[in-house]
């Protein structure tokens, strides 16, 4: 879906206004258009649920419709209102760091891998790091059987996008890495397909050897070959 034609000068006041056509347009476009490589940690029905009932956090949503512009095939940084959306959410999240909670945690990798898409900054090294610690902080690096499939998933998808910027961030350097890959205690992501359905995860641990894992699917396979990458660059 084209969303060049929303992105004018009207856009500024997008949220202000709540344009919810403009506003849709951009939540379709995000997840439409992102690739499985990006390790997507939003579910797509949830979370087009949660905002049309008004309970989408505002810094996650702003972050979502600046990526979904920066994703569309038109898009041109000089007249685009992505950066400076994405801008504010950084430090929005910035100045409340003692609230962050897992959709804020969310925004901030939004932020994080809008910022590297552009250009490498010492502000991505720094918010890397508040994510992982914030992540860890909240044990996300562990399984939570107990909870419903699908949050469990975003979260478990959540820090193996830590985890994959991480990787690509340390280049092998020990002493650079702030997600140590023998701390991720769960479940290598699902599939596409199984993650927007909702079905629990039969997806194997990072270094199982149990050949009759079901879903080791595309995604699951990259994140190993993330971690051969980093002991091979060791």
């Amino acid at each position: 879906m084209d969303v060049s034609a929303s992105v004018t000068g009207d856009t500024q006041r997008v949220f202000e206004l709540e344009n919810r056509d403009t506003i849709r347009q951009y939540l379709d476009t995000y997840f439409d258009k992102s690739d499985i490589a990006d390790s997507v940690f939003l579910h797509r029905a949830t979370t087009i649920a949660e905002w049309s009932q008004g309970k989408l956090e505002k810094t996650l949503l702003k972050a979502i419709c600046a990526s979904a512009i920066r994703l569309a095939p038109t898009y041109h940084l000089e007249s685009s209102p992505a950066h400076n959306w994405m801008k504010q959410v950084q430090h929005g999240l910035v100045n409340h760091m003692g609230d962050m909670s897992v959709p804020k945690l969310q925004a901030l990798m939004l932020v994080i891998k809008f910022l590297f898409s552009m250009r490498f900054t010492g502000d991505v090294w720094v918010l890397l790091s508040i994510a992982s610690r914030v992540a860890f902080t909240k044990r996300l690096n562990y399984e939570r059987p107990a909870i419903d499939p699908v949050k469990q998933e975003c979260l478990r998808r959540l820090m193996w996008s830590i985890y994959v910027v991480d990787k690509i961030f340390s280049g092998g350097i020990e002493d650079l890495t702030v997600c140590p890959t023998q701390r991720m205690h769960i479940r290598l992501p699902s599939s596409h397909h199984n993650f927007q359905l909702g079905s629990r995860s039969k997806a194997p641990f990072l270094r199982s050897k149990n050949e009759s894992d079901t879903d080791l699917n595309v995604l699951a396979y990259l994140m190993r070959l993330y971690d051969i990458r980093d002991r091979v660059l060791r």
